[in-house]
């Protein structure tokens, strides 16, 4: 996730801060740099997703040569 400061959150630990800042009755902040946020100044961050799914993976079997990006990976859940 990316704040309108430009500050980049792994979304659970957004949620997780702005959900003490709700407990406690306080507005949302970023949590780098304190600025107020609203919450359509938080958005995702397709420009860092694309740049990690872009990484060149290998396959870590024992002789198994296959290697590709990261987004051609099964998820496996």
């Amino acid at each position: 996730m990316q704040t309108k400061c430009g500050h980049r959150c792994c979304k659970t630990c957004l949620d997780e801060h702005f959900k003490r800042l709700d407990q406690n009755m306080q507005p949302w902040n970023c949590p780098v740099d304190r600025n107020w946020l609203q919450q359509n100044e938080i958005f995702a961050d397709k420009a860092t997703e694309r740049k990690i799914l872009s990484f060149e993976i290998r396959c870590s079997s024992e002789g198994c040569r296959w290697t590709g990006e990261l987004r051609s990976k099964d998820v496996i859940t």
